[in-house]
Parts: C-alpha cells; structure tokens; sequence
C-alpha cells in the first residue's frame, strides 16, 4: 500500500512538474478594459487613444519579445518604423503592454510599452485624410514564437466614410488595413535572439 501512495505521489509531482515546464514557455495577451475613471484620466494627458493588454507566462530560453509599428498605404505595406526588443524581463505575471498615440496636426506620436520598458516613434501624417478610427484585440491570444500577433492599429481615409472592422484572427492582417487609405499596426512575436533582425 505505502509503494502504491508513493507511486500515486511521485505521478503527481511528475505531473505538476510538466505542467509548470509547459506554462513557463508559453505567453498570453489578453486586453483590458479600462473604467470610465480611467479613461477620464487617460483623456486628461493629451493622449488621443491608448489599448492595455496584460501579459502571463513566460519566454522559452534563448527567445525574445519583439514589439514593433509598421505603416501601411492604400493597403500596402509601406515601411516598419520603431522596434523594440531586448528582454530583461523574461516571466510576465499581469505585467502591461500598451500602444498610445498623439496626433499633432500632420505628425504621429506612437508608444509602445511593457515590462522592459518604454518606446517611441514619429509618423508623418498625409495631409488629405479626415477620418480615423482605432481597434485593437477583442479577447485572449496566446503568442506562437515566429507568428506576428497584430494588437492595436490606427486607420484613416481621405473620404467621407470609414470601416471600423475590429481584429479578427490577430495574426492575420486586420481586412481593414487592407481597405483604408493609410494605417499604422502595433504588433508583438516570441523570436529566438538569433533572429531578430538587427
């Protein structure tokens, strides 16, 4: 009996230890909403619009978390802009993930912000566009080293109308983009060290 319970213990441990390996190498993101108190304070700083995601779990060895803006025009992809990369945090517990931006007349002012710090861009902004929305992840997603997870975006049109379709499948480009005249997108991969493209 006594070889049965410390067989039965010994499964229970293995098991929990599994476990644990598994989890410490996957990462979630999962978006928050914030209250109307602190949207008001958001609102307060001069922010035009800001998205929060909490991030659990935990980087594989030798991998990294790449944060980056690209832009697009007509659809198109037009160039990538800031980066950012270097973890020195590598387990997340509720730590934060932002995308904010500021518009001042024709300039874009991106951040982009998570446990290791925070990051900054400047965009030109074409003159002829008048309307604009954001969207940004609708629910949980779990990061997949090597596939691009597209969380926040920024869109606008030089017409009288706008789409204002949200993030389907977040790693597939949001149709939106695609639609607009030109579009800024955060998004954030798991790569190994090696690859990140320097």
């Amino acid at each position: 009996m006594k070889r049965m319970i410390v067989l039965l213990f010994l499964l229970v441990i293995l098991a929990a230890c599994a476990e644990e390996e598994k989890g410490n190498e996957s990462l979630t993101i999962t978006p928050i909403e914030l209250t109307e108190r602190e949207k008001e304070l958001v609102s307060a700083t001069g922010i035009t619009h800001i998205e929060y995601f909490e991030m659990n779990g935990s980087l594989g060895e030798g991998e990294d978390l790449v944060t980056k803006f690209t832009y697009y025009k007509d659809g198109e992809y037009l160039k990538g802009g800031s980066k950012m990369y270097g973890a020195l945090e590598t387990t997340y517990e509720e730590d934060l993930l932002s995308f904010a931006m500021l518009t001042d007349d024709d300039l874009a002012h991106l951040y982009m912000g998570n446990a290791n710090g925070l990051g900054g861009s400047k965009a030109t902004i074409p003159e002829d566009l008048g309307m604009s929305t954001y969207g940004g992840l609708s629910e949980k997603h779990t990061l997949v080293k090597g596939e691009e997870t597209y969380v926040a975006y920024w869109v606008a049109s030089g017409g009288n109308s706008i789409s204002s379709g949200g993030i389907g499948d977040p790693t597939k480009l949001p149709e939106v983009i695609k639609e607009e005249d030109y579009a800024i997108v955060m998004s954030v991969e798991v790569k190994d060290k090696e690859d990140i493209n320097h």
